[in-house]
């Protein structure tokens, strides 16, 4: 439920951010509500699908 307020928070006060610092907050949101850090295979899944370059294990971009 925490993720459907959050969203519905964004669309009710029409944030607009660009997309790569959106998915750069990812990894600490999904470690909120999973209580673990996402591995960086999920977090480039995430970024390839939003088109952005995938993450080498040091956290650049490559």
């Amino acid at each position: 439920m925490t993720m459907l307020y959050t969203q519905i928070g964004y669309l009710s006060m029409q944030v607009s951010e660009p997309v790569a610092l959106r998915i750069a907050r990812m990894p600490a949101y999904a470690q909120i509500i999973s209580g673990r850090p996402p591995s960086l295979a999920e977090i480039n899944r995430l970024r390839a699908r939003h088109g952005l370059a995938l993450l080498s294990r040091a956290g650049t971009a490559r």
